[in-house]
């Protein structure tokens, strides 16, 4: 089924994408809904999906994805493993931004442990033409890449890259954009198809948490400065806005100071 309001993506998407001669990525395959590219790093592949939407009758699969692993974690990507504080800069499009020392240290104890870390990241920036489609992967790929030299590695990355939000009538069909559910679902079908389970949703965002509850995901909310879960409740009453809201039982929600402490948790 189409989107009833059809968003701009590259139709057909570069077969190949090359950032430098040592960073190339190959595109795999390309549905209505998604564009799946593959990124090798130390002979390890990254599969990255970018997606408009999950319908889960007609998404993408994968064989041998999540092989060797045991878990799945998945996570938002600024304020959980790259430092958010950019964001707020005037000219946000020239400031450094830069990885959490302690979450790469926590990424590399996922992977010595044997559990994925997937980054599900909305990325309006292309739809609003902020930013081109090459440069929406290339800051992803990046991330894997100062993962992997931190000793971790990121097994997929889920990027919505539209800042619109999908309206479909259909219940089968969840917009990629958190605060829908469409990234985490999607990670979750891949995961079942390997027989690996997801253990949680890590986020600094109320959307993020909305994201991963609309997935039968445990929801842990970071909470330091590194993040947006303050700043985004304050703004969000400076502009009144509703916020999602979470499901804040025990069972299904923690909050935590930093990634680092979430994966200790998992990791228990």
């Amino acid at each position: 089924m189409k989107p009833l309001n059809p968003r701009q993506r590259p139709n057909p998407a570069p077969e190949r994408i090359e950032f430098n001669s040592q960073m190339v990525i190959k595109k795999l395959r390309q549905s209505e809904d998604m564009v799946l590219y593959i990124n090798y790093i130390d002979d390890k592949p990254t599969f990255i999906f970018l997606m408009a939407q999950f319908n889960p009758h007609t998404a993408l699969t994968l064989i041998g994805f999540l092989d060797n692993r045991r878990a799945l974690v998945v996570s938002d990507r600024d304020g959980v493993v790259k430092d958010s504080t950019f964001l707020n800069d005037i000219n946000k499009q020239d400031a450094a931004d830069v990885m959490i020392p302690s979450a790469l240290e926590a990424g590399k104890k996922l992977n010595d442990a044997g559990v994925g870390l997937a980054i599900a990241t909305n990325q309006g920036g292309f739809q609003s033409g902020k930013m081109s489609f090459e440069d929406t992967i290339a800051i992803n790929v990046r991330v894997s890449q100062q993962m992997a030299n931190a000793g971790g590695h990121l097994d997929a990355i889920f990027i919505c890259p539209f800042a619109e939000s999908l309206k479909s009538v259909d219940p089968d069909i969840y917009d990629a954009r958190k605060p829908s559910g469409g990234m985490p679902l999607f990670a979750r079908q891949l995961a079942a198809a390997s027989e690996v389970p997801v253990l949680a949703m890590v986020g600094d965002q109320r959307t993020d948490g909305a994201a991963g509850q609309a997935a039968g995901l445990k929801f842990l909310a970071i909470t330091d400065n590194h993040g947006r879960w303050e700043a985004e409740l304050e703004s969000a009453r400076r502009n009144n806005k509703k916020l999602p809201i979470l499901d804040t039982d025990a069972s299904v929600y923690q909050e935590v100071p930093a990634f680092a402490d979430a994966v200790r948790i998992l990791l228990a």
